[in-house]
């Protein structure tokens, strides 16, 4: 996540701090939407480069009971801090 850390936070001094995100998983595997569950502090862009991550991330599809992918959705939390 360093990479993404929203350069306002880091202008700021914002050191360690998180974002919970309501995500739903395609049966590809891929992040469909995503909802902000939580984000202090709001103004610092933190959703925003959660959201860009998952974008860009695959998962493994949760699967029925035959096996099958399908859809599903889950909480997930991105930590972001830095130590310089």
């Amino acid at each position: 996540m360093r990479q993404l850390y929203p350069a306002l936070a880091r202008a700021r001094g914002i050191g360690t701090t998180s974002v919970k995100l309501g995500v739903w998983l395609s049966s590809e595997g891929t992040p469909s939407d995503t909802v902000v569950l939580e984000d202090e502090p709001r103004w610092c862009g933190f959703a925003a480069a959660c959201q860009q991550a998952l974008r860009e991330s695959r998962w493994e599809p949760a699967r029925d009971a035959a096996g099958n992918p399908m859809q599903s959705q889950f909480p997930f939390r991105c930590t972001f801090g830095f130590n310089d």
